[in-house]
């Protein structure tokens, strides 16, 4: 069960769900086999062994089911009084940071700039604190000590650990909101953008999860696209049964 848990949560799903091995796809027999005794001490990929060299037959390969998509919460996003998330310039909101709120503390205008440039505006247009909204209770708080060198998020340093009351939230808004660059794409949320090539690849890297959405019908290009992929992490052989079995 490791070894499924920890290629499952590899390829961005939860754990793993169940697993068999027979040959009863007809394409197996072209693929080569890559991966045998795989040994996994936890459920993380880096925490397990194995070899390139197998002494299988594709009788032996692994098919796997997983569990959920693993979607990523928004790094940022501003909401407005009733939850609902703010994707218009200039309007002042409060301030999220992974679904929860943001201290004051040592917060100024760099903090602003950065937090508004990494939710893809231009920079931080004003940014105020207090406990106007009645949502704000249900919220942790999330982000404390926010010090920033520049205007750019890489350069500030935080805790996720906070000593303030809901009084000392942050609410900001931003300037205009930016385009994404050439080569790139925009995520559902409009906040972000990501590598086009990043779309459909079987990783959200979208922070909304968009990127590997239904619509996009991601599941017939990741099939078409990551083939090599697949058999090196998927089609696993005997070594593989012996450690879970």
């Amino acid at each position: 069960g490791l070894a499924a848990a920890a290629i499952c949560k590899k390829m961005n799903f939860t754990g793993g769900a169940s697993w068999t091995s027979d040959e009863s796809f007809e394409i197996q027999s072209s693929y080569e086999i890559n991966l045998d005794d795989v040994d996994c001490e936890s459920a993380e990929w880096e925490n397990c062994t194995f070899t390139e060299e197998d002494n299988c037959g594709h009788s032996e390969d692994v098919f796997l089911s997983c569990g959920e998509k693993r979607g990523s919460t928004e790094l940022f996003s501003l909401v407005d009084s009733e939850g609902n998330k703010i994707s218009e310039e200039g309007q002042l909101g409060l301030l999220l940071y992974k679904g929860g709120t943001v201290c004051d503390d040592s917060f100024d205008g760099l903090a602003a700039a950065a937090i508004c440039k990494k939710m893809n505006f231009t920079g931080g247009a004003s940014w105020t604190s207090d406990e106007s909204f009645e949502i704000q209770s249900s919220y942790e708080i999330n982000l404390d000590d926010v010090d920033c060198d520049s205007g750019e998020w890489e350069s500030c340093s935080f805790t996720e650990e906070a000593n303030c009351a809901h009084s000392e939230d942050v609410f900001l808004s931003c300037g205009e909101k930016r385009g994404c660059e050439e080569g790139t794409e925009a995520c559902s949320s409009g906040d972000q953008c990501i590598f086009s090539q990043w779309i459909c690849d079987g990783t959200a890297d979208c922070d909304d999860g968009s990127d590997e959405a239904y619509w996009r019908n991601c599941e017939d290009r990741w099939n078409a696209g990551t083939r090599v992929w697949i058999s090196y992490l998927v089609m696993l052989v005997s070594g593989f049964i012996a450690v879970v079995a």
